[in-house]
């Protein structure tokens, strides 16, 4: 990342174009434009470095400070590695014909020659995704076979796999570079025209009526190269222009493949570090509920018992009632003595206690942190569970679920 103040950028960008300064500095024209967007550094508009070369007056406007100082610093961010542009650029050569065909460009070509209507204007576009996929016309179909064969063969040198997939109604290439597949095309640009009408239709159009494909389509001539893929950084597009031509910048567009295949490698392995995280999270997070239902069936176990205990106890006390009320009529019978012991069994099996002291509390003991933290926990509702967790590191709760696991020699999810 480069810095620099707000008036250092202003002063550079009204000192050389923006191509220029994207050049020395390693980062891209559009990137720069942006930054000087958004923090009110005014560029040169169109034609300011041409005016100013034919000796022309040109306008700059002075450094705006109504938002920033400045002396205020800003980060120029670079470009990075694994752009196809900072790739080295292999040398490629498209020959003026073609010796030998690679076999899927073969195919492509044979496809081309079936056709036995009249050719016209649309673009030639094979739907069988035996062969090298392209959309040209018929003027530019031997320049676009002599491209797409030299991608091929150098694809196939480096023994990358390249086929073809079906989407939609498309058919694109697709090169696989170290396990990534990279899609791309080969098309002609297209420009609206007014097609010729007929007098009917011309008197239609006259009297305002509609008129069926008013405009088409033409094939322009000028061929380009796409990257399909929306991962990828740097140029995505290399086409004809009245300084170059597509055979000129195969190299390039070959370091963009390269590229693109990075980028996706980089994307895959940051979403699959992600899912692996998030996979860690729901095993730990797991564990930590698991002793948090041991917790809450104890606390539903103690207000149970509770409730059983109150119950004995009103128990006993009516069972002392009738015991009273027995005394006042006498000496108890040996029936009357009989009733009073079962009735007492009855209420000494409804009592907890006796339960409860018997029971196995050296598990109760446990110093480790998480489970002091859940012992301490009045009420395991989905809130106050998660307000617990957000207030624990992850790293925490790892730690603290595996002690756990080990003191308690319970079985953890």
């Amino acid at each position: 990342m480069k810095q620099i103040t707000r008036e250092r950028l202003y002063q550079s960008v009204w000192s050389h174009p923006l191509t220029k300064l994207a050049q020395d500095w390693n980062c891209d024209a559009s990137k720069l434009a942006t930054v000087c967007d958004a923090f009110d550094i005014a560029r040169p508009k169109a034609g300011h470095w041409s005016r100013q070369a034919n000796g022309k007056h040109t306008h700059i406007p002075d450094l705006s400070l109504e938002r920033y100082t400045a002396d205020r610093l800003l980060d120029i961010p670079q470009r990075r590695a694994d752009d196809g542009s900072s790739l080295s650029c292999p040398t490629i050569r498209v020959p003026a014909r073609i010796r030998k065909y690679e076999d899927d460009v073969l195919k492509t070509r044979r496809e081309y020659e079936k056709r036995g209507y009249r050719r016209d204007v649309n673009l030639f576009s094979p739907i069988n995704t035996e062969c090298a996929a392209l959309s040209v016309s018929d003027q530019t179909f031997g320049r676009a076979l002599r491209i797409l064969n030299t991608v091929y063969r150098y694809c196939r040198e480096q023994n990358w796999e390249i086929g073809r997939k079906h989407e939609r109604t498309v058919v694109m290439n697709v090169v696989t570079i170290d396990g990534e597949a990279v899609r791309f095309r080969l098309r002609e640009r297209l420009k609206q025209h007014y097609r010729d009408l007929s007098p009917q239709e011309q008197a239609d159009a006259a009297a305002g009526n509609y008129v069926y494909q008013l405009k088409v389509n033409r094939p322009t001539g000028r061929l380009f190269l796409s990257i399909e893929e929306l991962a990828s950084e740097g140029p995505r597009v290399w086409e004809d222009s009245k300084t170059q031509k597509v055979e000129d910048c195969v190299g390039q567009f070959i370091a963009g493949l390269q590229g693109a295949a990075n980028k996706q490698r980089q994307r895959r392995l940051a979403r699959e570090a992600q899912e692996r995280r998030e996979s860690e999270r729901r095993i730990v997070f797991g564990r930590v509920r698991a002793r948090a239902d041991v917790w809450k069936q104890r606390i539903d176990t103690l207000n149970e018992s509770f409730d059983q205990w109150r119950e004995s106890e009103s128990c006993r006390a009516f069972i002392r009632a009738v015991e009273q009320r027995m005394l006042c009529s006498g000496e108890l019978s040996e029936s009357q003595q009989e009733w009073l012991r079962w009735a007492k069994n009855v209420a000494d099996i409804k009592d907890p206690t006796l339960r409860i002291v018997q029971m196995d509390t050296s598990g109760w003991t446990s110093t480790n942190e998480l489970e002091v933290a859940l012992r301490n926990i009045p009420e395991f509702t989905p809130e106050v569970l998660s307000a617990f967790e957000v207030s624990h590191s992850f790293d925490w709760f790892e730690q603290n679920t595996k002690e756990s696991a080990s003191q308690t020699g319970l079985h953890q999810p």
